[in-house]
């Protein structure tokens, strides 16, 4: 860790035409926010209506468990309101990133990995409350291993593909930098580009 901090810090001291640092900015923008193919955009909006759907689909059972008194415990009702607007939020987010066109690669992840993460962890926490309420011992232990695996299955793997995807980041961007390190040497040495790569 130590060794790719001082590695950043020389490259930054490593002085760069403007030429060269304008066209790395626009790089590390366009590789960091990336314009979504047609098949994405349709993705993202089947993805918002699925939102849509969590929403409507979840606020009605809610609004249905309403009407059974204290037969069906209060987190649990909760746990439709949270599903609900989980659905709204992620609805608006992945309509606007359809709307767009364009998906950023660390804001957007860092958004929906947030999302999914809160997520799961109110319905953990949910799942766990209901189920030592419950008379039914089994019928308990059941609820809470189902919001078990709710979390291994959706806040696990959104964090480690959040961090999957933040290395890779990392990585082409210090790639990126060292290619213009390289091609401003080249330049001062008088190469054409592509002639230090190839001696």
């Amino acid at each position: 860790m130590a060794e790719n901090d001082l590695s950043a810090q020389l490259l930054k001291l490593e002085p760069v035409s403007p030429e060269l640092e304008a066209r790395y900015k626009q790089e590390i923008k366009n590789m960091i926010e990336r314009k979504l193919k047609p098949y994405e955009r349709v993705a993202w909006s089947l993805s918002a209506l699925m939102g849509v759907g969590f929403f409507v689909g979840f606020g009605s059972v809610f609004f249905y468990t309403l009407r059974l008194d204290d037969v069906f415990p209060l987190v649990g009702k909760m746990s439709f309101v949270m599903g609900s607007l989980f659905g709204l939020v992620w609805a608006v987010l992945a309509g606007r990133t359809a709307l767009r066109g364009r998906f950023h690669g660390r804001k957007d992840t860092n958004l929906f990995t947030g999302l999914v993460w809160g997520f799961v962890v109110l319905l953990m926490t949910g799942s766990l409350l209901v189920g030592v309420q419950m008379p039914d011992t089994g019928k308990g232990n059941q609820m809470i291993l189902t919001g078990l695996v709710f979390f291994v299955m959706f806040g696990v793997t959104t964090l480690l593909q959040r961090e999957i995807t933040q290395a890779e980041l990392r990585t082409r961007e210090q790639l990126l930098r060292m290619e213009t390190t390289l091609a401003e040497l080249a330049e001062r040495m008088g190469l054409k580009p592509g002639a230090a790569e190839r001696e």
